[in-house]
C-alpha cells in the first residue's frame, strides 16, 4: 500500500511525500512484499514537471457514448444511480467555534465508535435538533 502526505515547506511552497518500495514503486507489486521504505518529498512544481502517464491520444478518441458505457458498467456506482439531487442542499461550512462541553461517557463513546469525525457528526446532530426546534 502506498502512503501521500501533503505539507507546507518552510519556503512556502506545497510539497507532497510518498512512500516508495524498494523497487521504486509508490506502491508494492502485487504479491510482494515491502523490504525497504522511503520517503520522498515532490515539490508543487517538481509534480507539474513530470511527465503525465495518461493516454491522451486514447481520451481525446472516446464518444460520449463510450464515456456513459464506461460509467454504466462502473460497480462503484451501484449505490449512486437513485440519488434524488433535486433535494440538496448548498452547504457553505461556517467557521467553528472551540467550546468545552459535557457529555454523558456512554453518548460521547458512541460517536467516537464511528472513527474520526466524530466531533463532526455530534455537530451535525446539534445542527438538526436545531433546525427541528425552530420550524414551525
Amino acid at each position: 500500500m502506498s502512503a501521500s502526505l501533503s505539507s507546507k515547506a518552510s519556503n512556502g511552497r506545497s510539497s507532497t511525500r510518498f512512500l516508495k518500495t524498494a523497487s521504486g514503486s509508490s506502491a508494492p507489486e502485487s504479491g510482494s512484499r515491502k523490504t525497504k521504505e522511503k520517503w520522498v518529498s515532490y515539490t508543487a512544481d517538481g509534480i507539474c514537471a513530470m511527465k503525465s502517464q495518461t493516454n491522451w491520444v486514447r481520451l481525446d478518441k472516446l464518444t460520449d457514448e463510450d464515456i456513459e458505457r464506461s460509467i454504466a458498467s462502473d460497480p462503484d456506482r451501484d449505490g449512486l444511480r437513485d440519488i434524488d439531487w433535486s433535494k440538496a442542499e448548498w452547504v457553505l461550512p461556517e467557521p467553528k467555534a472551540a467550546i468545552s462541553i459535557r457529555l454523558d461517557v456512554d453518548v460521547l463513546a458512541f460517536f467516537k465508535a464511528g472513527g474520526a469525525g466524530y466531533q463532526s457528526r455530534i455537530n451535525a446532530v446539534l445542527r438538526s435538533y436545531m433546525k427541528a426546534s425552530t420550524k414551525g
